[in-house]
């Protein structure tokens, strides 16, 4: 059976690439900048911050544009807009 001999377009799922996640802004009481000992934590130019819960504290990295990874260590590379704009999903057909 062809699905290109019908009169109608095939339908294909839409593949949309999300961007990456936002993290709430650092002001806050629960977000605290890291001690000047844990500054190199992050790598890649990130932001080190800490979130106080009640286990205790725990180091997390705000990453440049670029950048992705619990410790910025992973680079990102640029991709077109339309794939990083979850507004325009373009469909792609896997065969």
């Amino acid at each position: 059976m062809n699905v290109f001999s019908t009169n109608q377009p095939p339908v294909f799922p839409f593949l949309c690439f999300a961007a990456a996640p936002t993290l709430p802004p650092l002001k806050s009481e629960h977000f605290k900048p890291c001690q000047e000992k844990d500054l190199a934590y992050c790598l890649n130019d990130g932001e080190c911050f800490v979130i106080e819960t009640l286990s205790g504290p725990h180091k997390h990295c705000r990453c440049k544009e670029g950048f992705q990874g619990i410790r910025c260590d992973q680079f990102l590379p640029k991709t077109d807009s339309i794939l990083s704009d979850p507004s325009k999903c373009s469909s792609f057909l896997f065969l």
